[in-house]
């Protein structure tokens, strides 16, 4: 399961494994995360312990996948809910209506027509909680976006597209060998971030690039090329922010605008996932949240003391994040959870 990240009314989503958007016809635009006030106080504060596998924010509440459910909790901490049960869902998404998860279930399970179901489905459950129902069955995939009108999906052949209103499936197949690791959804297109693994000689080689999908066409060009590993990815009203590195490892954190020129790096840091808001770029190190000004370039320590952050998000004054995200990283301190800070 990737990374999710995004935020729900915002028209720039990203993941690096389920998301959420407005209910544009075609994103025409980019806006990033709006401020506001911190929800919480000073310091760091756990909203839910245990496993945490993808964010998504509302104006009231934050939504995290753990091993055997959805669950949401108050923004500003409280009483965590358990929207939907499932067996290990594998990614996610929440919309103004709806939330949509992968699920597993029994083969012998029927649909409401009486015909059996596959291993894994793609399914829909109130927002608040309450039943799911099935949507597609005999499908699974990493990573997850919606923009409330449809839902774009990563499996092993190419990104999915489902359009809600009436149904509808396509697909768009990705060079053989690709693993995408980073999904950006604005600016009339679907952005991703592509490792593509080929076999040269005696051994494998792997390039990375940007590419775009466009909404309306469903054409797929490359926007950036001559990347080695890249993950993560996230997009303002102007332009693509990326991380960039060998697997993890010496990670460089960069920019370019939308149309892939003007490509620039900001700064240098082990670094595993990405979010904007419109004054600066976060990311995750291997210990701490690090904030970069856009207009400066300047980077500040924003929360340290971390243990393996991921999917990180920002909204109104917060920025949210994944301290650990398995059983073998549990035994840390602080605790493994979701959690958040002011930014």
């Amino acid at each position: 399961m990737l990374a999710v990240a995004s935020v729900i009314g915002a028209s720039s989503l990203s993941f690096g494994c389920g998301s959420s958007a407005k209910d544009d016809d075609v994103l025409e635009g980019a806006v990033v995360p709006a401020d506001g006030p911190c929800t919480t106080g000073a310091g760091t504060t756990v909203l839910s312990a245990g496993i945490s596998r993808g964010i998504v924010v509302d104006d009231t509440h934050v939504y995290t996948a753990t091993d055997s459910a959805i669950v949401r909790v108050p923004r500003g901490g409280g009483t965590r809910q358990i929207l939907s049960e499932s067996s290990s869902p594998t990614a996610f998404a929440v919309d103004e209506s709806a939330l949509y998860y992968f699920t597993s279930h029994p083969v012998d399970a029927p649909t409401t027509d009486g015909k059996g179901q596959s291993a894994t489905a793609l399914v829909r459950a109130p927002r608040d909680g309450g039943s799911p129902e099935l949507l597609v069955d005999g499908v699974s995939g990493t990573a997850m976006l919606s923009d409330g009108k449809r839902l774009y999906w990563v499996d092993a052949g190419g990104v999915n597209k489902y359009v809600l209103a009436d149904d509808t499936q396509s697909s768009v197949v990705l060079e053989r060998g690709s693993m995408v690791q980073g999904m950006a959804l604005g600016a009339g297109a679907l952005f991703l971030a592509v490792t593509t693994l080929s076999a040269e000689g005696n051994g494998v080689s792997q390039h990375g690039s940007i590419q775009r999908i466009d909404i309306a066409t469903g054409a797929l060009t490359t926007v950036i090329d001559g990347l080695a590993f890249p993950l993560g990815l996230a997009i303002d009203e102007h332009r693509i922010y990326f991380i960039d590195g060998n697997d993890y490892r010496n990670a460089t954190i960069q920019s370019a605008r939308i149309d892939g020129a003007d490509r620039t790096t900001l700064a240098t840091a082990s670094a595993s996932s990405i979010a904007v808001d419109a004054h600066a770029v976060y990311v995750t190190t291997n210990d701490a949240i690090l904030k970069i000004d856009k207009a400066t370039g300047s980077s500040s320590t924003l929360v340290s003391g971390l243990d393996t952050p991921g999917n990180v998000v920002v909204d109104g004054g917060n920025v949210y994040w994944s301290n650990a995200t398995s059983v073998a990283m549990s035994a840390v301190n602080p605790p493994y959870g979701l959690m958040t800070a002011c930014k």
